[in-house]
């Protein structure tokens, strides 16, 4: 019997539908069929009562317009118009002189609308009192002549009518406008027979001279009468007679004939060629309307463009560049272009010539990705998303899988196509990885008995396992062929009749592969083997194809390929035997690994293949097509994330994990992006070498290795971090070695002090240093130890200034403290810096020269506000009336001498700092000790911070300094927000959200940062610096960061904030009431 719905569910759908949801969505959302919800759904209200309606027809009828109808109840002209369709509206009355002028007017070439608009009346009744104009109208030789003439030259219609002082219809009616067009029966025969050839509407019509919709007309009525049948759609891929470049237009059959010669004798590579062909034919060719006669298009005066600009950006298109140079210089050294009487050719170069630039994009292409551009997904979701398809030790137990696909029927059972009905014979109700159901659908009368196929999600699981390539995993062979197989934790000789091979000269084809007998002497028992491996493949053939995956069998189910691919080949023997190999050249479209040309698919040996689907009737030995993986991948992860939600579990940030972009409904990831993930998570997390992962991954270059080692933006921020820490450690021992061992001669060359004689802060002898009482900073040594106490007996802050008593030759001299107060170095005799030093010294210039601005600031608007009350004095005292603000002048006197102080004070330490960085510049270099890294800038940098600068580039520069050097970070809270604000402003000026705002202080800084860097490599890769000078102008200027930059803002954001897909969760449990009890008790 059929299904039917419960009360419960009739009653979700009425309150959905009362509420206004659409029909659709709540099939969608309950997991029904459309038509049950349409069922059960209240009819919705209509928009117009009866009464409406029948007063929108009486006002027709009475002459009203049905357009100021429509406007007036706020519906469509459409539904006025299907209201009203049978109603004659009655024209008003209009007088026998207004007939006569809307008349006289139309034959002077007025239109219907300039007449109704100046005449009070609507442009359906002059129309109607003007229609009978055209056929009344006799018109001579000289006026029809007159008419041709003005349309050839280029006038419209009004204009011929206002010329010759005729009415618009008659133009109309003279130059046939009015006239259908006829087509006689041989040109309609012709375009049914191209279109059955596969040739487009678009190019018959264009050919023949009619429309296209006219093309599509008779074709389609002739395929439904039998008289015409559809063209078979053949893949560009095996195409190998090229014959989609002729359907794109018949007149490109020259090129398409050269284009099978080239391909037969020269081999490229079929893919690119493939896709460079379709970037000359379609973005070259028929895009520029370019002559597609080869000859006319290579002749010496023929002007062509660029093609390389209609190539893609990048490595690409310097290859599809490529690709079609060589063929045209082919074609110029063939029969038809060069002189071939002495064997070899002689091009005729005084008339043809090559119009394509070999060297196009060489210097101003595109820099290439230095890593993966694949979205990560991270560790913990691969983990659990693993668990969520392994629910059990058998496919049976896997019942999240089961119902992916699909909608669900009225019982809940998954309509999708992994689920395929079979006879009764075919099953074993006994085996647990035999999933089987009765259903009763609602199309036919009878039960249907279906078997579920878990082919998609053991690939999708083969993805998460181990850093497979998706064309190697839908390819992988089963092993059904195989002298041994891989059966119980051991390799048996094969029981099966396809078994091929020999004990001495085994096949091993299989996903199974069994090691060298050396190997096995040291414990191997299996590794993964896949018969395809990309570049590694080139020049190979036969069993040399492919590569093994040294892979590990794991302890828990659903982290060990090897059990679920056995699992699926056994459930491939029993359930979908094949009676023989499958040639690779036999497969069609996006069954094959990739577009390749017949010669080379030759190459490969006939395969078992395992990921085939049963429920493919047409082809049950084929591998799973890369559409469908992807399609199931995407349901995959769509139901994963809302699995995520359900179980509570949230990114750090409290937010829901999100795995679908929500602009586009497609999954952020992949399956081949799983391969970049594990990777990464094996080499960053996992320690791994990168060498073995080279023979894990099956590289053929190193190289390539790190390319899909993803380290991310935070990934890579916290390495340059530890490696500052390392370079800083090194820098102060390097320039403690020289301040050691360095004579007198030698001091000045190495380092800057803060006093005229260095030897009153250190020893002349070397053998008198001792670093033990040494405090290094990030700009500079301090010989003081870092002492801040007042201990005249010892270096310190409290004798660290100018001399204030000079005492004799055996007594030492007192010094005053260290100007500015304690622990300003920059203006203390106890320091020393180096060239080791030159960019924290930078560093901490900007950063002062912030507080001095900021210092100055806040005198200015204190000398106002003082001089804002002495002139209230003054007045005051004009009038003879008493001053009650003293206090208030006091006050204000004394906050601008405070900031008077502080300014003069920040200027002398600017001062000190800048004669500094001018004196260790000065220093010579020294070449034989060790290289320096400068992580924020060089010497330009050094002189960049002394001149002005905007207000934004300050900040940029403080706070970026902040982040590497963390002594600098007392004191400028102040310069994050302000930096964070500027930034959210420019964001939402170009409608986007401010980001940072809702960040804490270190988050803002390290993501402001961030967000700057992008913006400075996309400004100029070369020069962060100039860059960044490029991205604060575009601010100021208030002008677009996106147009000039040609950047999108929200990719650039997800870069520099800690991404979703990146970030280690943490489980979150749902508060429940036992914990706001324990809550309340506590």
């Amino acid at each position: 019997m059929k299904s039917k719905l419960t009360q419960a569910q009739k009653d979700e759908i009425q309150r959905r539908a009362a509420d206004g949801e659409i029909r659709t969505v709540i099939a969608k959302t309950m997991g029904i069929a459309v038509h049950l919800v349409y069922d059960r759904a209240p009819k919705v209200p209509p928009r117009v009562t009866r009464e409406q309606k029948m007063e929108i027809v009486r006002r027709v009828e009475s002459g009203e317009t049905k357009n100021a109808l429509a406007k007036e109840f706020g519906l469509s002209k459409v539904t006025v118009q299907d209201y009203t369709k049978h109603v004659i509206r009655k024209l008003p009355e209009v007088p026998q002189e207004v007939r006569k002028e809307i008349i006289r007017r139309a034959i002077e070439g007025e239109s219907a609308k300039t007449i109704a608009r100046e005449l009070g009346y609507s442009v359906g009744t002059v129309d109607y009192h003007i229609k009978n104009v055209a056929s009344d109208y006799q018109l001579s030789d000289e006026q029809t002549a007159a008419i041709w003439h003005a349309r050839q030259t280029g006038k419209k219609y009004g204009q011929i009518a206002e010329q010759l002082k005729l009415p618009r219809r008659v133009i109309y009616a003279a130059l046939g406008i009015y006239r259908k067009k006829s087509t006689d029966d041989a040109l309609r025969a012709q375009a049914i027979r191209a279109m059955e050839t596969g040739e487009s509407s678009t190019s018959v019509a264009t050919r023949l001279g009619v429309s296209s919709t006219a093309v599509l007309s008779w074709f389609r009525r002739d395929v439904a009468e039998g008289k015409a049948k559809r063209p078979e759609n053949v893949s560009k891929s095996d195409d190998d007679q090229f014959m989609w470049i002729a359907k794109r237009d018949s007149s490109l059959e020259h090129w398409r004939k050269l284009i099978v010669e080239y391909a037969a004798t020269h081999s490229p590579p079929f893919s690119t060629f493939i896709n460079a062909l379709s970037v000359f034919v379609d973005r070259y060719l028929l895009a520029h309307r370019l002559p597609l006669n080869p000859a006319d298009l290579l002749n010496r005066k023929q002007l062509v463009p660029d093609f390389y600009a209609a190539c893609p950006q990048g490595k690409s298109g310097r290859t599809y560049n490529t690709q079609i140079y060589n063929l045209i210089e082919w074609v110029l050294d063939s029969e038809q272009f060069a002189d071939m009487e002495d064997g070899e050719p002689l091009r005729f170069t005084d008339l043809y010539r090559n119009p394509i630039d070999p060297n196009a994009g060489g210097e101003d292409a595109l820099p290439q990705a230095r890593e993966s551009t694949k979205t990560l997904l991270s560790y913990l979701l691969v983990s659990l998303l693993r668990k969520q398809i392994v629910q059990g030790p058998n496919f049976r137990d896997w019942t999240w899988a089961q119902g992916l696909m699909g909608n669900k029927d009225l019982d809940g059972n998954s309509l999708g196509p992994d689920w395929f009905e079979v006879s009764e014979d075919r099953l074993d109700k006994s085996d647990l990885d035999c999933v089987w159901r009765v259903r009763s659908p609602s199309t036919v009368d009878r039960p249907v008995l279906e078997m579920w196929s878990p082919v998609r999600w053991v690939h999708a699981l083969l993805h998460l396992q181990t850093p497979v390539r998706g064309g190697q995993a839908r390819m992988a062979d089963s092993g059904e062929a195989d002298t041994f197989i891989w059966h119980d934790a051991k390799f048996i000789p094969n029981p099966s009749k396809l078994c091929q091979g020999s004990a001495r000269n085994p096949r091993q084809q299989g996903v199974f592969r069994r090691p060298s007998t050396e190997e096995e002497s040291a414990g191997a028992k299996i590794t993964l083997y896949f018969n395809s491996n990309k570049t590694a493949d080139i020049g190979k053939g036969g069993s040399a194809l492919g590569f093994e995956c040294p892979w590990p069998q794991m302890e828990e189910s659903d982290e060990d390929p090897y059990r679920w691919l056995a699992k699926l080949r056994d459930w491939q023997m029993k359930y979908n035997p094949i009676q023989r190999l499958t040639r690779w050249i036999d497969l069609e479209g996006a069954t094959k690994l990739s577009p390749q040309s017949k010669n080379r698919l030759q190459d490969y040996p006939d395969t078992a293949f395992l990921f085939r689907l049963p429920e493919d009737a047409k082809h049950p030995d084929w591998p799973l097509s890369s559409n469908r993986a992807n399609v199931a991948w995407q349901i995959l992860l769509t139901a994963f994330e809302s699995a995520l939600g359900e179980q509570g579990i949230r990114s750090p940030t409290g937010e829901r994990i999100e795995l679908i972009n929500p602009e586009t409904g497609r999954a952020w990831s992949s399956p081949h992006a799983t391969r970049p993930s594990l990777i990464t998570h094996l080499i960053m997390d996992g320690n791994v070498p990168p060498i073995i992962m080279t023979k894990v991954v099956g590289h053929a270059r190193f190289i390539m290795t790190l390319y899909y080692t993803k380290a991310g933006l935070v990934g890579i921020q916290n390495s340059i971090k530890q490696a500052t820490k390392v370079l800083e450690e090194t820098k102060h021992k390097t320039f403690e070695r020289d301040l050691l061992s360095a004579n007198a001669e030698r001091m000045r060359e190495i380092a800057v002090f803060n006093t005229e004689d260095w030897t009153t802060v250190l020893p002349l002898n070397s053998a008198d240093r001792s670093p033990l009482g040494w405090y290094y900073m990030h700009d500079r040594v301090c010989f003081a130890g870092g002492n801040t106490h007042g201990n005249n007996q010892v270096p310190g802050c409290h004798n660290g200034g100018p001399v204030r008593t000079k005492e004799g030759r055996n007594q030492k001299d007192i010094h005053d403290p260290v100007p500015g107060g304690v622990r300003n170095c920059c203006r203390c005799r106890w320091s020393a810096s180096g060239k080791e030093h030159l960019d924290s010294l930078a560093a901490t210039l900007t950063n002062r020269s912030w507080h001095l601005q900021n210092a100055s600031n806040e005198a200015l608007a204190t000398l106002r506000e003082r001089d804002a009350i002495l002139k209230s004095k003054a007045r005051t005292e004009a009038a003879n009336e008493p001053f009650g603000q003293t206090h208030d002048l006091t006050s204000a006197e004394r906050r601008h001498e405070a900031a008077m102080h502080r300014m003069q004070e920040l200027t002398l330490d600017v001062a000190a700092l800048n004669r500094t960085i001018d004196r260790v510049m000065a220093l010579p270099v020294n070449v034989d000790g060790p290289t320096v890294l400068a992580l924020q800038g060089d010497t330009l940098t050094a002189h960049a911070v002394i001149e002005d600068a905007s207000e934004l580039l300050q900040l940029a520069n403080v706070v970026g300094d902040m982040e590497l050097y963390p002594d600098l970070q007392s004191n400028t809270g102040e310069a994050v927000y302000a930096y964070a604000d500027l930034l959210d402003n420019a964001f939402e000026c170009e409608g986007h959200p401010r980001i940072l705002v809702r960040l804490s202080k270190d988050e803002k800084m390290q993501c402001a940062n961030a967000l700057m860097r992008q913006l400075e490599r996309h400004a100029n890769p070369q020069n962060h610096l100039l860059g960044r000078r490029a991205v604060v102008e575009i601010i100021d200027r208030g002008e677009s960061l996106q147009k000039l930059l040609g950047v999108k803002l929200n990719e650039i954001a997800r870069q520099a904030l800690p991404a979703k897909n990146q970030t280690p969760l943490r489980l979150v449990k749902p508060t429940t009431e036992d914990d706001h009890d324990d809550r309340r008790a506590s």
